[in-house]
């Protein structure tokens, strides 16, 4: 669970006596709204935005269910970031950061190769705000098979393909539907024939 300022690992196999293991944050009196964790293999992978500037930490999961711990923590490529999500399908695995604080990508994505899962190398940091793109700042995505749904807030979702991360390809984009708002997040369907769609606006349908 993310809470404003911990990343809190609980035990819930008797949902009924639900036990905390962990509650980790190498930064103390850090406080944010937004925190996001992703977890790819024995690793959970977290970031925050607005208010610190924790960058991107890395929790070791595999001696749970008896504890857990922070093993990285780096503000090489970002201080603050929106949301992560990570393909497993990549060869080797990807991880995309949205939203960050630096530069250009603010207005798109970073992608860092996990080839070594402790060591997070940035393999492309993309603008999708400078032509021919025109999505820019993305709020969420999903991303898996090197493809990309891409929640571009009130300009809609957008899909590419990041076979390269350095050169995306816009496949299409869904700007024009009912009940239209600030397109929020997408989630995948396992058997690859949907996806699921939510705006961040009141009283918006899925």
């Amino acid at each position: 669970i993310g809470s404003r300022e911990f990343v809190i690992i609980l035990d819930v196999t008797d949902p009924g006596n639900i036990s905390e293991i962990a509650r980790l944050n190498t930064f103390t009196n850090s406080a944010t709204t937004w925190r996001d964790i992703k977890v790819h293999g024995d690793f959970a992978y977290f970031v925050v935005d607005v208010n610190t500037e924790e960058g991107l930490q890395i929790i070791d999961l595999s001696d749970l269910p008896n504890s857990a711990s922070i093993v990285y923590q780096s503000s090489e490529h970002f201080d603050l970031c929106h949301n992560i999500i990570i393909d497993p399908t990549s060869s080797p695995a990807r991880l995309y950061a949205f939203g960050t604080n630096i530069g250009a990508q603010k207005d798109g994505y970073m992608a860092f190769s996990l080839a070594d899962p402790l060591n997070p190398t940035l393999l492309a940091s993309v603008n999708l705000n400078a032509a021919p793109f025109t999505g820019g700042y993305i709020h969420d995505g999903f991303a898996i098979n090197d493809t990309l749904y891409a929640n571009h807030g009130g300009k809609g979702m957008y899909v590419y393909d990041l076979s390269d991360p350095a050169a995306p390809v816009e496949l299409g984009v869904l700007s024009n539907y009912d009940g239209k708002a600030y397109n929020h997040s997408t989630w995948r369907t396992a058997d690859g024939k949907h996806v699921v769609m939510c705006d961040e606006t009141t009283n918006k349908d899925v």
